[in-house]
């Protein structure tokens, strides 16, 4: 079920992000399900629009910290600008990681200590628990090198999520 739930979960980024469109807040509490197993993605608060001509430019590179500290990629804890749209493909591994896991990588009372461990990069995988492809498919999402991190294209054609119809007319129940 977590295979057909990320699958709609990416058709949703890679639709916004061909608008221009970057959430800058995807997670758990943001995924919605309509009764017919719809996939919903909420708050559009801290999202952002870009036109075409500056997505392909340095132009669409933004700093500081935006979103829950918990999904926050690496590259925006440094104060240099970065590429939201790549950030959002570290938010997806957080949410997937939660879908495979039952829990989010990094979770710390304290937001320093939170931060700090986002920064060390250092996750703790229980590789038995899951498939092969979707551990390879979790570890490039939540490669800490942006410039090194899978695409969303790439995702739509990971071998984890190739053979997957298309949702939109299909119906899950709590006990698919």
């Amino acid at each position: 079920m977590a295979k057909h739930m990320f699958k709609q979960l990416i058709d949703a980024v890679a639709y916004l992000h061909s608008l221009g469109i970057v959430h800058r807040d995807i997670k758990m509490e943001n995924i919605m399900f309509t009764l017919s197993g719809q996939l919903k993605l909420s708050d559009f608060g801290l999202s952002r629009h870009f036109s075409p001509e500056l997505i392909f430019s340095e132009k669409h590179l933004i700093t500081g910290q935006s979103g829950t500290p918990a999904y926050l990629a690496p590259e925006q804890l440094d104060d240099k600008p970065y590429d939201p749209f790549v950030s959002e493909i570290w938010q997806l591994g957080i949410v997937l990681y939660a879908m495979l896991f039952g829990h989010i990588p990094f979770q710390s009372r304290n937001k320093e200590e939170l931060l700090m461990q986002i920064t060390t990069g250092k996750i703790k995988f229980n590789k038995d628990s899951v498939s092969k492809e979707s551990m390879q498919l979790l570890k490039k999402l939540l490669e800490r090198n942006p410039a090194k991190r899978i695409t969303l294209p790439q995702i739509m054609n990971h071998p984890w999520l190739m053979h997957i119809k298309d949702c939109q007319n299909q119906v899950f129940t709590m006990s698919d």
